[in-house]
This record gives structure tokens, sequence and C-alpha cells, in this order.
């Protein structure tokens, strides 16, 4: 059994670094969440080309006929995304479940930059600039 990994508009990269085991990934090009979105056709445009990068099929309609529709196909009862702050995002969960699937969200790895910064040269640079830039006119 698959898992279906719903790509939307607000996470457009490679499922496989962050899903173990046989996922099915889709990027639904749904005519509700545009307009909600209010997003150009240009970055529609982008979003299909990286939804494909990511190795999703790309389908047009209802986001969750499609993902009823695709999990079904692959026997599959769970649907995984990346979560997003979104009313919409939310109501589609929610439906999904209702609908007696289980939906999953995607813990991505959390990690702390790097933060040994050469902050000398910074200061070394501002010290020089600063002389001509503060002064009184």
């Amino acid at each position: 059994m698959k898992k279906i990994v719903w790509l939307h508009n607000f996470c457009l990269r490679d499922p496989s670094a962050f899903i173990a085991g046989d996922f099915k990934a889709v990027f639904v090009l749904d005519e509700a969440l545009f307009e909600t979105e209010k997003q150009s056709l240009k970055r529609l445009e982008f979003q299909v080309l990286a939804g494909l990068d990511a190795g999703a099929e790309v389908y047009q309609g209802n986001t969750v006929e499609v993902l009823k529709h695709v999990a079904e196909l692959h026997g599959s009862k769970v649907i995984t995304s990346f979560p997003v702050r979104r009313p919409w995002f939310h109501a589609i969960a929610d439906e999904l479940t209702d609908l007696g699937f289980r939906f999953q969200p995607i813990d991505e790895p959390s990690f702390a930059p790097d933060l040994d910064y050469d902050l000398g040269r910074f200061f070394r640079y501002w010290n020089k600039a600063k002389k001509g830039l503060l002064k009184p006119d």
C-alpha cells in the first residue's frame, strides 16, 4: 500500500528526503485554491514544473476529489503532506479525514544553523566605514 503525498503550492520539494517507503507524490491544479491565493499564471507554471521536478504526478480538479481518487487507485488510506498555516489546508485535511482517510502531516527535521560567523571581518569593515558615514553635516 502506497502513501499518498500531496505536494501543494507551499511545499514543492522532493518528499523522498522526508518519507521512507513506498509513496506516490501528487500535485493538484485546483482552480479554487488558485483563486484563493490570487497567484499569477507565471507562478502557476513554476509550481507545475516544480511539482514535476519533485517527482509528482500533476492532476487538475478539486483537491479532495483528486486525492481521494488517487488514494483509492493505489489502495491507500493514508494521505500525507507538509503542513501550512492556511485555512484551506486545514479544511482539506478535515474533509479527507471525514471521508475515512488518515491525514498525516510530515514532520520536517529541525536544524540549527551553524552560528560560527567571522564577525571580526564585519567589524573591521564597519570601524573604517562608520567614520565617513556618521559625519555630522
